[in-house]
């Protein structure tokens, strides 16, 4: 089951939920105050920009060399 990021409503905090898809939107309960939280929309990171994890772990495949 998918993990998915979550705001209370009431304390704002924020948490995660292992969820089935269907109920991603459900609010679901905050572990500090027991009200309900929002599904927010987690950043995750992409690689390819420059001062990125990506670009630290060395050359690509693509940078050639032989």
């Amino acid at each position: 089951m998918p993990i998915y990021q979550y705001e209370c409503e009431s304390c704002h905090e924020q948490f995660d939920d292992i969820r089935k898809y269907d109920q991603r939107d459900e609010p679901a309960e905050c572990p500090e105050c027991n009200e309900p939280g929002q599904r927010v929309l987690a950043g995750f990171a992409v690689g390819g920009s420059s001062g990125s994890a990506a670009s630290s772990l060395g050359p690509s495949c693509s940078t050639g060399g032989g």
